[in-house]
């Protein structure tokens, strides 16, 4: 193994870490960045990590009588196992209600800022010590964004290549409750026609889940503690509980999103001490790459906030395709202990019934998806050649067979060649299959030659072999 390679985290992303080194390295970039150390909260899946800090804030602003009429409210069993990481963790009686908002400033941006600092200063030092022919030498062999592209096998060796979390898990986060617009809407009609909840900022996502399943009269007290009346819109209460809760969300969660060592500068910058000398950097510069080294070693997805760091576990189980991306067809492609799971296809995060009940499938439903991604997985599965039978457009035809078209809103649309299998059945029966053309294809002849990498004029059936 060479030195690039080890110095990738032997453990399988489901491996539980060092929980107490993490947490003393994690202290050290806080200190590193001119802060102090944060109190550690761990949570149970990405999911917890998005919901925490806002229960949190709402948790804050009342005694334990408040606190256990928000439990009794909770109906979903992630939002209690929220409440309840919270409470196994947190002595709510010694928070002062000053430190309530001073808890949840962002601290990702200024960490990464001294961050991204002390890399230039390596990177300025390692250059001018062993000049530019040397140094571009090393950056080719070690400064590699996809160390470990070659590690993952059966099972993915780091977390960060497989689960995105401002990308595919994110998206997934803020679609968990796609009904709960209709349903806010009948709890809280709107008082004239003109308020028209659709357009609402986050009234599809977590904030109306969480008002959903909140008494009235704790939405009140909520309302009248986190939102002043002279802030409150003069329209129906179903826009002002919306209005609030995504302020809530934004003011805890804005740009804190879950992050990952960025690794891929650590061989670069570690080479030196190991192979050159020990002190080749000023000591503030090797504990920086000492730190994010140890941080890099036992990784998890966190959250750095000001006097709050939330460390999520590892998930329970995970299964990938050997280039990494989060895969099933059998149930979810990564679970956690909370009982929070993605389903997803050859990294493309989909509703679990596309996995789950795949004969749900029907060309209807492929129609009426408006992700193009998720459309695309529906089409693989469903089958292109079934689904051409149920609506496409015949746009030529000759005695090689049929081209038929397929239009999708909002993506290319499918055009395939539908030709008779040369070779007879046992019957004496033919088969018949469709080949994918390219869109702008017009005729069969020139479909049949593109399958064969021709040009029209090129391509003669009597040579077909």
């Amino acid at each position: 193994m060479n030195f690039r390679d080890g110095l990738i985290p032997p453990q399988l992303v489901t491996d539980e870490p060092d929980w107490d080194v993490l947490e003393s390295t994690i202290s050290e970039l806080y200190v590193l960045a001119e802060l102090s150390a944060p109190k550690f909260i761990r949570v149970e899946s990405p999911w917890q990590s998005v919901v925490t800090p806002v229960l949190m804030r709402v948790m804050m602003i009342g005694d334990d009588t408040w606190r256990g009429s928000i439990r009794a409210s909770l109906n979903s069993e992630l939002w209690r196992r929220s409440f309840d990481t919270l409470v196994a963790q947190v002595d709510f009686s010694e928070i002062k209600s000053a430190h309530v908002r001073k808890g949840f400033v962002n601290q990702k941006n200024r960490i990464e800022l001294d961050y991204n600092h002390l890399a230039l200063r390596c990177d300025s030092t390692l250059r001018s010590a062993v000049g530019i022919a040397t140094y571009s030498q090393l950056r080719n062999a070690l400064y590699n964004a996809h160390i470990t592209e070659t590690q993952i096998g059966v099972v993915a060796s780091r977390l960060r290549d497989v689960f995105r979390p401002e990308g595919q898990i994110a998206n997934h986060l803020r679609t968990l409750s796609s009904e709960s617009r209709a349903l806010m809407g009948r709890r809280f009609p709107p008082e004239s026609n003109s308020e028209d909840l659709s357009i609402l900022p986050g009234s599809s996502t977590l904030e109306s889940e969480l008002i959903e399943q909140l008494s009235d009269e704790i939405l009140g007290k909520l309302s009248h503690r986190l939102m002043p009346e002279s802030k409150q819109s003069h329209v129906s209460k179903s826009v002002n509980m919306v209005s609030l809760f995504s302020k809530l969300f934004s003011s805890v969660i804005t740009d804190a999103r879950q992050s990952f060592t960025r690794d891929y500068w650590l061989p670069l910058y570690a080479f030196p001490l190991h192979f050159l000398d020990s002190k080749f950097y000023e000591a503030d510069l090797r504990r920086f790459i000492e730190t994010w080294s140890r941080l890099f070693q036992n990784n998890v997805a966190h959250v750095f906030l000001d006097e709050y760091c939330f460390l999520v576990k590892r998930p329970t189980q995970i299964s990938t395709t050997q280039r990494g991306q989060l895969h099933s067809l059998t149930g979810p492609a990564i679970s956690y202990c909370d009982g929070f799971n993605v389903h997803s296809f050859e990294g493309v995060t989909v509703p679990a019934w596309v996995i789950e009940s795949p004969d749900l499938i029907t060309a209807n439903a492929i129609d009426k998806e408006n992700n193009v991604e998720i459309r695309r997985v529906l089409l693989r599965l469903f089958g292109e050649s079934k689904y051409l039978e149920a609506g496409a457009v015949c746009i030529h035809q000759d005695e090689l067979g049929q081209l038929y078209r397929k239009e999708l809103a909002g993506d290319e649309e499918i055009v395939m060649v539908r030709v008779k299998n040369s070779t007879p059945n046992q019957d004496g029966t033919f088969d018949y299959y469709y080949i994918r053309v390219p869109p702008d294809t017009t005729t069969v002849k020139a479909a049949i030659a593109w399958s064969f990498r021709m040009e029209p004029g090129e391509y003669n059936p009597t040579q077909e072999t």
